[in-house]
């Protein structure tokens, strides 16, 4: 199962494939990282979009999967 990750990294939201160190995209509002990993989650780019808050919480976003 391909996941993606939504996380802040220096004062900025990254979106980042599992087990990837360099993001895919960056932005500077958590709310365009989880459009942006929904967007690609919807095109069959990952099964699932996990969102990594300042405070190391974690949860899925929901309407994330492919179909």
């Amino acid at each position: 199962m391909t996941t993606l990750h939504v996380e802040p990294r220096a004062n900025r939201w990254i979106v980042r494939p599992d087990g990837a160190s360099n993001p895919l995209s960056v932005h500077a509002e958590a709310d365009e990282a989880c459009r942006v990993a929904r967007e690609r989650a919807r095109a069959g780019a990952a099964a699932r979009v996990l969102l990594h808050d300042r405070y190391h919480r974690v949860r899925q976003l929901v309407g994330a999967s492919p179909g």
